[in-house]
C-alpha cells in the first residue's frame, strides 16, 4: 500500500475512519485517511459524526459474553490521495499564520475525543455486562446475592448514562446532512457542535453524582457480610481486560468522566484558531461542561459531608438528639485539651453550622467518643487567651455560653488561630443567616413559621417524573405511599421525609405575590 502524504500547501488532513469487522487500530500512518462506520456486534456505538459512515447497534436481546469485551469503533487507516487545495476555506483569513497553523494537532485532538469516547463506553458496558446484568438475573433465583433494592442504590441511574450518552455516532441539529463518508478536515470541520447540546446528557450525571458515596458504602458494606458477593465482584473482576479494576473503581469512572470532556475539549479548543467557524461552539461546549463539572463537584462534597455526618452520629454516645439534620454541615472537627478543675482532660470539639459540641474519647475505643455537651451557636463567644506562663498553659482560648463556659488550648499558636477563626466566622455566619429568615406573611397568627428568603431565586429544569424511579436523596423507591416532589432549588425528584424544607420567593415587579416553595434537605 502507498503511503499518503499531507498536502503541505494547504495542510489539509484528509481523515476518514473505518471499523471492520476485525476491530482491530492501526493509526501508524500520519498521512492516511480515516473512515467510521460501526460494527454490528456493538450495543454501544460511539464516533463522531464528522468522521462517520452507516451505524448500527447490537440487538439488545444478544445474551453478554466475554468475548465481546473491547468491541467498538476501532481505527484502520485507509489509503487516499490527499485533498487538493481549494483555496481559503469558510471561516478562516487567509492570514500566513492560519497557512502554518499546526492542523496536524487539531486533528489529532479530535481524533483524541472520538477513541477516549469509545474507551469510556466500552467501560460501561463492562460495568453493565460483567456486574448489573448478573445481579438482576440473580434477584429471581433461589441464591440471589443481593436485593433489588441494593442494586438500585449501588447502579443508580447507570443506565441512563448509557442510553443518553453523547451521540457521536449522529449528525449534529445544526447539520443534519453531516455525517455521510465526508474526509473530516480540521480546518472547516466541526466538533464543538456536538457537544452544545448536551445539556440533557449531562443531567444524568448529575443524578449519578448524588448517590455516588452511597453506592460506593453499599457494596463495602454488603461485601464485608456477604461472602457469596464478594467472591461474585473478585470473579467478575478477573473476567474482563483489566483485572485490577474492581466494582469501586468501575463505578468511579462516570464521576471522572465529565472533567476528563473538559480537559479534551480544553486541547481541541487551544490548537483551534479563534477565526475557525468550530471555535464558538468549543467554547460553549466547554462552557457547558465546566458548569456541570461544578455542579458534580458540589454535589460530591454534599455526599461526603452527609456521610461524614453520619459515621460521627453513630460515633458518639449518649448525643440523645439526631445529628444530621436539614441545613446542618461539618465545619472543623479536632482534638483539645479542656482545662477541668482538677486536670486538662482531651476533649473532641466538633463545630458544625449551628452548634458546637465536644465529646470524651473512651480509652479502650478508638474514634468513638462519649457526647457530654452542646452549645447552640448563636449563644457563643469565643477569644483568644494570652499565654500564661505560671499556669502552664500556651496557645488557648475561651468558648462562653448561656449554658457553660470553658477553656481549652491546643499545640501550636497556628492551632489555636483556626479554631477561634473558624468558631467565629461559624457564629457570623449563623447569625447573618438568622437575619434572613421572615415571617411568612399567610400563616398570619396561626402559626409562627420562619422560612428562608430566596431573593434572586431562578427556576431550575426541572427532572421528569419517569426519569425518577426512587428518591435522589434517600435512594427509597416511589410508592403509593412514597409521592414524587420537585425541589424547587435544584430540580430533582424526592420523597417527603427529604424535603422538609420551605422558602420563600419574594413576589416579582410583575405584581406576583410571595409563595413558599419546597426545597430538598441537600439544598437546603
Amino acid at each position: 500500500m502507498s503511503e499518503a502524504k499531507e498536502d503541505p500547501g494547504n495542510g489539509v488532513i484528509p481523515v476518514q475512519v473505518e471499523v471492520d469487522q476485525d476491530g482491530k487500530v492501526n493509526d501508524d500512518e500520519e498521512g492516511a485517511s480515516w473512515k467510521i462506520t460501526s460494527r454490528p456486534p456493538l450495543r454501544i456505538s460511539t464516533s463522531f459524526s464528522q468522521f462517520s459512515g452507516n451505524s448500527s447497534q447490537k440487538d439488545d436481546d444478544t445474551p453478554p459474553n466475554a468475548e465481546d469485551e473491547g468491541q467498538g469503533p476501532s481505527f484502520i487507516p485507509e489509503e487516499t490521495t490527499p485533498a487538493p487545495e481549494t483555496g481559503p476555506k469558510q471561516g478562516l483569513s487567509t492570514d500566513s499564520e492560519l497557512d502554518s497553523w499546526d492542523w496536524q494537532s487539531r486533528r489529532r485532538a479530535a481524533l483524541e475525543i472520538l477513541t477516549s469516547e469509545r474507551s469510556y463506553m466500552e467501560s460501561l458496558h463492562i460495568l453493565e455486562r460483567f456486574y448489573q446484568i448478573p445481579l438482576c438475573a440473580s434477584v429471581s433465583l433461589p441464591t440471589q446475592l443481593i436485593s433489588p433494592l441494593n442494586i438500585r442504590i449501588v447502579f443508580g441511574n447507570l443506565s441512563d448514562i448509557i442510553m443518553q450518552r453523547i451521540q457521536l455516532d449522529q449528525p449534529p441539529p445544526s447539520h443534519p446532512d453531516r455525517g455521510r463518508n465526508l474526509i473530516w478536515d480540521p480546518r472547516t470541520d466541526e466538533v464543538g457542535d456536538i457537544f452544545l447540546v448536551m445539556t440533557s446528557y449531562l443531567k444524568v450525571y448529575g443524578i449519578y453524582s448524588r448517590g455516588f458515596y452511597h453506592a460506593l458504602e453499599r457494596v463495602t458494606t454488603i461485601s464485608s457480610s456477604n461472602s457469596a458477593f464478594a467472591s461474585f465482584l473478585k470473579t467478575q473482576a478477573a473476567k474482563h481486560a483489566n483485572p485490577g479494576l474492581d466494582l469501586h473503581h468501575r463505578l468511579l469512572e462516570p464521576i471522572q468522566r465529565i472533567p476528563k470532556y473538559k480537559l479534551l475539549l480544553e486541547k481541541l479548543l487551544k490548537y483551534t484558531p479563534p477565526s475557525h467557524p468550530d471555535y464558538s461552539g468549543l467554547q460553549g461546549g466547554l462552557t457547558q461542561v465546566v458548569e456541570v463539572a461544578n455542579q458534580v463537584n458540589e454535589m460530591i462534597k454534599k455526599q461526603q459531608e452527609h456521610l461524614k455526618m453520619l459515621e460521627i452520629q453513630r460515633n458518639i454516645f449518649g448525643l440523645g438528639e439526631k445529628l444530621v439534620v436539614p441545613g446542618r454541615y461539618l465545619v472543623k472537627q479536632g482534638t483539645i485539651r479542656k482545662i477541668c478543675r482538677s486536670s486538662h482532660q482531651p476533649r473532641e470539639l466538633f463545630l458544625f453550622s449551628d452548634v458546637l459540641i465536644y465529646a470524651a474519647p473512651p480509652p479502650l475505643f478508638d474514634g468513638m467518643y462519649v457526647f457530654r455537651m452542646k452549645f447552640p451557636l448563636g449563644e457563643c463567644r469565643v477569644t483568644r487567651i494570652p499565654d500564661q506562663a505560671s499556669r502552664g498553659m500556651r496557645n488557648a482560648f475561651f468558648i462562653g455560653s448561656r449554658l457553660k463556659s470553658f477553656e481549652a488550648y491546643v499545640e501550636t499558636e497556628t492551632e489555636r488561630d483556626a479554631w477561634v477563626t473558624a468558631i467565629s466566622r461559624a457564629i457570623q455566619e449563623y447569625q447573618s443567616a438568622q437575619q434572613t429568615l421572615r415571617r411568612d406573611p399567610k400563616i398570619g397568627e396561626l402559626k409562627a413559621m420562619v422560612c428562608y428568603v430566596n431573593e434572586e431565586y431562578e427556576a431550575p429544569v426541572w427532572q421528569e417524573d419517569w426519569e425518577a424511579s426512587r428518591c435522589l436523596v434517600c435512594m427509597e423507591e416511589f410508592r403509593v405511599y412514597r409521592r414524587r416532589h420537585h425541589c424547587r432549588l435544584c430540580g430533582y425528584v424526592v420523597c417527603g421525609s427529604c424535603s422538609t424544607r420551605r422558602f420563600l420567593i419574594p413576589g416579582g415587579a410583575g405584581g406576583e405575590g410571595d409563595r413558599m416553595a419546597r426545597a430538598c434537605d441537600q439544598c437546603m
